[in-house]
């Protein structure tokens, strides 16, 4: 996979950064996708989760929404085919150590202004493998951390065999068993929620 650069860094620290970028609407990342930037000093990549999206307001747009005018279909197409100026924040989920991928908080956060690109299938692989980033997501202090958590699942059984999904599934719940055993009513309504995408594995 080639390097698609979607932003630079605006803010960082060890366990989250954020990053802008101007894009068409259609380029615009999912919630849940993985992304990664560069560490200080040559030291590797850093990588994380999307975990929010906020489009921003533009002179343009502000415009457009607050003129008395009807937005017929063509100008909508027009519209969403414009730069839309976003703010996306990343939950930091691993780095990479010499030609290792480990889960867990990186040494340094990157560095403002550092590029932002998409992972590989090959880096998605090597993150979800480690049974840290179940933990890493559930643990998180996001409100959204379970959402999340099923956005993550998702993005990786898309890009598995079909003949590894079910395992796959089957393997994740068991860690979120381990996990959340203290917790039980959260436990059951996520593997409950993790049952439902039993028809993704198909």
């Amino acid at each position: 996979m080639s390097e698609i650069k979607i932003g630079r860094l605006i803010r960082s620290s060890s366990t989250d950064f954020v990053f802008g970028a101007t894009i068409p609407e259609k380029e615009v990342p999912a919630f849940g996708s993985f992304v990664r930037s560069s560490l200080p000093n040559q030291q590797g990549k850093m990588f994380g989760v999307i975990f929010n999206l906020t489009i921003l307001n533009s002179e343009f747009l502000r415009r457009v929404a607050t003129a008395d005018i009807v937005i017929d279909a063509n100008m909508m197409t027009d519209l969403r085919a414009s730069q839309l100026p976003i703010e996306v924040s990343v939950l930091s989920v691993g780095y990479q150590r010499g030609e290792r991928i480990v889960c867990g908080v990186p040494p340094q956060p990157p560095i403002s202004l550092e590029f932002v690109e998409l992972c590989s299938h090959e880096e998605i692989s090597a993150l979800y493998g480690s049974p840290d980033l179940v933990r890493l997501i559930l643990h998180s202090r996001l409100n959204t951390a379970d959402d999340l958590l099923l956005a993550v699942i998702e993005r990786q059984l898309e890009i598995l065999p079909a003949s590894a999904r079910q395992r796959t599934l089957h393997q994740t719940g068991r860690v979120v068993s381990q996990y959340l055993q203290n917790d039980f009513n959260r436990m059951d309504v996520l593997l409950g929620r993790l049952e439902g995408l039993l028809s993704l594995a198909g």
